[in-house]
């Protein structure tokens, strides 16, 4: 904030707007500004809480005419300086596989410095890029079911922002068929009937039965036991 003033006293006051439409403007709010000409002047919000504010600013001359200038709003918001991350694969709860790309992008009023990203409790390894980043997690010594995967980011001055966590399901285990109707090598004429199971511990989709060394496709009905 700048303004050109001769011959005044500069005083500034920053005060929150619910006060300020009481009434409740102190003497002891204002701060003298340095200077009498072009000024600029700091205010230390690192105390206050989250809301909106009035900045005014009084101008008294030698002869003690005075004027006030403002309010001024302005809003005070302590996250607006943290640096920020989204996850955008995996999706919440999505079913992944044995490798895992995790994808994001990043943000900061400054730059961002890096990405972070663990699985579950696991140590944070750091990801490729930063504005937009991907890492690949090593799956292997996970369980099937459902994991936390964790990204946060920092800033250029070592700021970390706020972790941001999604839940996907491992699955690894590949179902597992049986036919209980027919045989290796048996001989059939005519129309058959196949009977078999299936099983797989994060449920099955679907079932197809193949022929014809691979040319015909027939998909399955079925129900559960």
């Amino acid at each position: 904030m700048t303004r050109r003033t001769v011959g005044t006293i500069l005083m500034l006051c920053l005060i929150s707007a619910a006060a300020f439409a009481a009434g409740k403007t102190e003497e002891a709010d204002f701060q003298q500004v340095e200077g009498k000409g072009n000024w600029v002047h700091t205010i230390d919000v690192s105390e206050l809480e989250p809301g909106k504010y009035n900045i005014l600013v009084r101008a008294r001359d030698i002869a003690g005419n005075e004027q006030i200038g403002g309010p001024y709003n302005v809003f005070v918001d302590p996250a607006s300086d943290l640096p920020g991350v989204t996850i955008s694969y995996p999706i919440l709860e999505q079913r992944v596989g044995e490798r895992l790309f995790v994808v994001g992008t990043a943000r900061d009023d400054d730059a961002v410095g890096y990405v972070e990203v663990r699985i579950d409790d696991g140590a944070f390894r750091r990801a490729e890029g930063t504005d937009y980043w991907s890492v690949l997690v090593p799956m292997a010594n996970l369980d099937d079911g459902p994991h936390t995967v964790t990204a946060r980011s920092v800033d250029i001055a070592g700021t970390e922002g706020p972790e941001i966590s999604v839940v996907f399901n491992l699955d690894t285990t590949k179902p597992v068929a049986t036919s209980e109707s027919h045989e290796s090598g048996v001989l059939i004429s005519r129309k058959t009937t196949v009977q078999g199971s299936v099983e797989d511990a994060n449920g099955v989709a679907s079932l197809v039965l193949v022929t014809d060394a691979g040319e015909t496709t027939l998909r399955l009905k079925g129900g559960r036991d």
